[in-house]
């Protein structure tokens, strides 16, 4: 009955002890999986992009709102707001501007959230543009401020140029034609002041186009002669078809028709060389404007057959492209599609085979159980025999040897032979229970490793939450019932004597880090402080078994968590000195705990008791 009790404590301590690990387990497991997500999160994003291109419009936007509500259940921030941009994407190209202001306000949210200004700055700039799209020019001048204003405090003085033009010619479609000029000279300052000769140019350009606009020929025409001398050593082919189509234009409200056309004409050229749709309809309606000016109607209606022209023939480039895109897409989709029955096939053959090997060893399981059984009753059967023969024999004996002592010898001989049938049985049980654990513990452990083989397997396969969550506690039981089954074996080691002290090197301090790992989420759900100190004299790297340390080391703090309601609980490694072979330390766990009395501390070595006031 004792050594049952022993054996019933002993099976509770290792359930518990596998429960603190199980939850180490399941803290390491969590980042494995996040990072996992946040992978579908870009496979999502990027099918989302390749259908935009495709102008699939609905389908990337499934997949990018997929994207997001994937990344808001991680709270993800980083993939947050890559789905959003990518949302904001798909309402851009719907020209759907609303709806891609209201995502670029949500955007705002999460990066005023992390302080990122750069980010802030681009949210802003691209709200001023989608106002610009929806001709609120007021509002658009708000964010262009804001943008300028975060630009300005990251020191990009190149973005701040770019921003101030932009600005400006906002503030012309505004008629702030005050203040786009001084935005147009800001813009130019900093480009002086960087010798950024495309930003130079770029705003000498804005100006001379703003003094076209309002009327002042002479400062445009200044403006626009002085540009010339900066662009004969520019290679910039954009900056002078932009040039071109400024002097074009100040040309024709100076009433220069010949001029005005030649320099558009030049801008045009340009202008379909490095493809630039907007120019090129600026440019096409200008010379339109010319030749109706000049009243020249048929000239006019050319220009409007080939600005037609041009457009068709890029629709059909680009319509060319999404066909080829298309196809390329199909076929890629195809062969996901063949890759994943291959894959559904592979795992299909391989439940079948693992389903037929778990059948295979239960089967032999089971016989071998019955096997042992069979066993176990035939040798009780001879050894009950040879009892008898044997008890026979004595009385035969003694009978013949002293007839006188017939009865006190009698009753010598029964005690004599029960006390050695008594000491033989449990002998032999004792041998039987041990050979029968030490068999049991080691066959039953061969199934449990096919469960957990296949749990592994399962593991590969795309379930939902709900099952991959099952699953997971499945894994758990498995290893904790073979924790348990090691342990076992561990006792029948002990008990039969061959249990060995394993002398390895090891480091003490990752094998102490490994039990605080174990122990400090326990701790933290009671509100304990664990705090461990090692001092710096120990040597890292000892010889020893590092597994017992590890299970006493365990043992100590849990115990010392347990008994401990509020405050901390502390593990010293203090240094007592060494050999040449050997290093002393003392191991202290000192808790807030209840306490003990001193006639308590007397009984905590006692085999199997407990203080628990």
């Amino acid at each position: 009955m004792k050594q049952f009790k022993r054996n019933i404590g002993l099976l509770v301590l290792l359930f518990l002890s596998s429960q603190i690990i199980t939850l180490g387990k399941a803290d390491l497991e969590n980042p494995d999986r996040e990072e996992q997500k946040i992978q579908q999160i870009e496979s999502l994003l990027q099918k989302s992009d390749k259908y935009l291109h495709l102008d699939l419009f609905d389908q990337a936007f499934v997949y990018a709102d997929s994207a997001l509500q994937l990344a808001n259940s991680i709270e993800h921030i980083e993939s947050i707001t890559q789905s959003l941009l990518s949302e904001s994407n798909i309402y851009f190209v719907q020209k759907k501007f609303a709806k891609a202001i209201n995502i670029y306000f949500e955007l705002i949210y999460y990066f005023n959230s992390t302080d990122n200004i750069e980010s802030n700055a681009f949210v802003y700039k691209q709200i001023a543009y989608l106002y610009t799209k929806l001709k609120k020019y007021d509002n658009a001048i708000i964010y262009f401020n804001k943008s300028i204003g975060y630009s300005e405090k990251i020191g990009n003085d190149k973005s701040t140029a770019n921003l101030n033009i932009d600005r400006g010619r906002v503030m012309v479609l505004n008629n702030e034609f005050a203040n786009a000029e001084e935005s147009f000279r800001k813009a130019l300052e900093i480009a002086i002041e960087l010798n950024n000769r495309y930003l130079i140019i770029k705003s000498k350009i804005e100006l001379a186009l703003l003094y076209d606009i309002a009327g002042n020929v002479d400062a445009a025409e200044t403006t626009i002669n002085a540009i010339e001398q900066l662009l004969i050593k520019s290679e910039n082919d954009t900056l002078k078809a932009e040039y071109f189509h400024a002097l074009s234009s100040i040309m024709f409200h100076s009433r220069s028709f010949d001029d005005a056309v030649n320099n558009s004409k030049k801008s045009l050229a340009l202008c379909r060389k490095m493809d630039i749709p907007d120019l090129i309809e600026s440019n096409f309606k200008l010379l339109q404007e010319i030749a109706i000016s000049q009243r020249n109607y048929k000239t006019a209606l050319l220009y409007s057959n080939k600005y037609a022209e041009y457009l068709i023939l890029k629709s059909q480039e680009q319509h060319s492209e999404t066909l080829r895109d298309s196809q390329i897409v199909l076929e890629i989709e195809h062969q996901e599609k063949e890759l994943e029955k291959l894959r559904a096939e592979k795992i299909h053959q391989q439940e079948l085979l693992y389903g037929k090997t778990r059948l295979i060893y239960a089967l032999f399981a089971l016989g071998l159980m019955a096997m042992i059984v069979a066993l176990l009753l035939y040798f009780r059967a001879k050894s009950r025999k040879k009892a008898i023969e044997k008890e026979k024999k004595q009385k035969e004996k003694i009978e013949r040897q002293n007839k006188r002592l017939a009865k006190t010898n009698e009753k010598l001989a029964e005690a004599k032979a029960d006390a050695e049938f008594a000491r033989d049985s449990a002998i032999k049980a004792d041998k039987a229970k041990t050979a029968f654990l030490d068999i049991m513990s080691h066959e039953i452990r061969t199934p449990i490793a096919g469960i957990i083989g296949m749990i592994n397997v399962l593991k590969d396969i795309d379930l939902d939450d709900d099952k991959r969550e099952k699953l997971f506690i499945i894994e758990q039981s498995s290893n904790d019932l073979l924790d348990i089954f090691n342990d076992i074996l561990e006792f029948v080691k002990l008990e039969s004597g061959n249990l060995v002290i394993e002398k390895s090197e090891f480091s003490l301090r990752n094998a102490i880090s490994e039990v605080e790992l174990l122990n400090v989420n326990r701790a933290k759900k009671k509100g304990l402080v664990l705090k461990v100190n090692i001092d710096k004299e120990i040597p890292d790297s000892l010889v020893g078994d590092e597994m017992r340390i590890q299970q006493v080391l365990k043992s100590l703090l849990s115990n010392a968590i347990k008994f401990t309601e509020k405050g901390k609980v502390v593990l010293n490694i203090k240094y007592f000195g060494q050999t040449v072979d050997n290093c002393s330390f003392r191991v202290e766990v000192i808790d807030t705990g209840i306490g003990m009395t001193m006639s308590e501390i007397k009984s905590i070595f006692t085999a199997f008791s407990a203080v628990n006031t």
